[in-house]
């Protein structure tokens, strides 16, 4: 990997406890820039976060965080965050002003805020989100704008896929005339494409059961109860995830007759690859574990996104033939047709032809999504960023301002 600029350090910037997309996204991407290059890079993380306790690289080092100390990033740094509201920046972190930033959009509702006793309800209604954005929280919308309009300017900002785009467009009312796409990367596992010689089909769910995945998760379980009878076809589907929606989950399997689930609440990133490997034929799931099962060969459909319930006619797509980058659209009241097929005939497709649809699977992986063309693409955004933390201070970027202190108070009463 080309060393473009010297004597500086990247920080992966992400202290969290649980098991998430940004941990998985950032040590991947550490580890392979630290390994492949001569950059100095660290993880900025509690000491029993996520990426502090899988990182076993001795020359990818940790700069703690603590909520009740100061935590010390030097002149020359390049910090890598999250899209996130400017004045949520963790605040412990003293930044040196001549520090540079890149911030990644990969999760699309980041910019607006969760609002206590709402929680993701407000995510249902796009029409309720517009209402707030241009009510109550109206200052808060515009100082966004400014932000976007700077990191674009700067070339500070990077998205992961259209959907990252579309959404800030859409509330923020921002141009993004020439996106910077970073789409998340993965190492590919397999080099050659598997086939489906079985008496029944192994189908894998990996993902936490949240209020955002849940609702198409069980229209997927109605869905293949269905197409298992009407294909005489007999259906294992393994379901490897846990949240605060399982018990929404556990009812909607107790109601299933013609085909077998298996529950496993978690199992450890480094054994994930041994646990996929030749165990199953299909996979359906969204965001990063579209990636990890995709990069075995086993050909993934690409689950969406809701917030509700999901009717009878919903339409599958597989990943491999998704645009944009995207690893799950958004379904909401203002969705468009986004394609797709029922799944009885992307089954029906798979079971004659399995090995084409394995090798389509990794040549999208590897066009799109490969680790080492994502760390080239990185490398070359962090040296055209011009973005300093002195000039987020300057812009008055970082102040809260009152609406932000209430919301924060509220949420520690609820």
């Amino acid at each position: 990997m080309e060393n473009i600029f010297q004597n500086k350090t990247i920080y992966f910037c992400f202290p969290y406890k649980k098991v998430g997309g940004i941990s998985t996204l950032f040590l991947r991407l550490g580890n392979y820039i630290v390994n492949n290059s001569n950059h100095n890079v660290c993880l900025i993380d509690y000491i029993d976060g996520y990426m502090a306790k899988n990182n076993k690289n001795k020359k990818l080092k940790l700069i703690e965080y603590k909520k009740n100390q100061q935590t010390y990033i030097p002149e020359n740094s390049i910090i890598i965050f999250q899209l996130m509201n400017p004045w949520t920046i963790f605040p412990n972190l003293k930044i040196h002003p001549k520090a540079k930033l890149i911030f990644w959009s990969c999760l699309p509702y980041n910019l607006i805020p969760h609002i206590p006793l709402i929680g993701s309800q407000i995510y249902k209604n796009p029409l309720f989100i517009k209402i707030l954005l241009n009510t109550i929280l109206l200052k808060h919308k515009h100082k966004n704008i400014d932000f976007l309009n700077y990191l674009l300017s700067t070339n500070s900002i990077v998205f992961q896929d259209v959907v990252n785009v579309d959404i800030l467009e859409k509330y923020f009312k921002v141009s993004i005339k020439s996106p910077s796409f970073m789409p998340i990367p993965i190492q590919i596992k397999k080099n050659s494409p598997t086939q489906f010689n079985h008496s029944h089909l192994r189908i894998v769910w990996i993902g936490r059961i949240s209020d955002f995945k849940v609702h198409v998760l069980i229209r997927f379980l109605k869905d293949i109860e269905i197409t298992s009878k009407k294909l005489n076809l007999k259906i294992l589907f393994t379901i490897v995830g846990d949240g605060e929606c399982y018990g929404l989950l556990n009812t909607a399997i107790k109601n299933l007759v013609n085909i077998k689930t298996y529950l496993i609440k978690e199992i450890p990133t480094n054994k994930i690859e041994r646990f996929l490997n030749n165990n199953f034929d299909l996979a359906a799931c969204m965001g990063t574990s579209a990636l990890e099962t995709s990069s075995m060969g086993i050909p993934t459909i690409l689950m969406d996104i809701s917030y509700k319930p999901l009717n009878y006619g919903y339409k599958y797509r597989w990943l491999h033939n998704e645009k944009g980058f995207t690893l799950g659209r958004i379904i909401d009241n203002d969705s468009k047709n986004i394609g797709g097929e029922k799944i009885e005939n992307l089954i029906n497709s798979y079971l004659n032809n399995s090995e084409k649809f394995s090798f389509d699977t990794l040549n999208y992986i590897n066009q799109n999504h490969d680790l080492k063309k994502i760390s080239k693409k990185l490398i070359k955004r962090i040296n055209e960023s011009e973005t300093k933390w002195s000039e987020i201070q300057e812009k008055g970027f970082l102040k809260k301002g009152f609406l932000y202190n209430i919301l924060v108070f509220l949420r520690k009463i609820w």
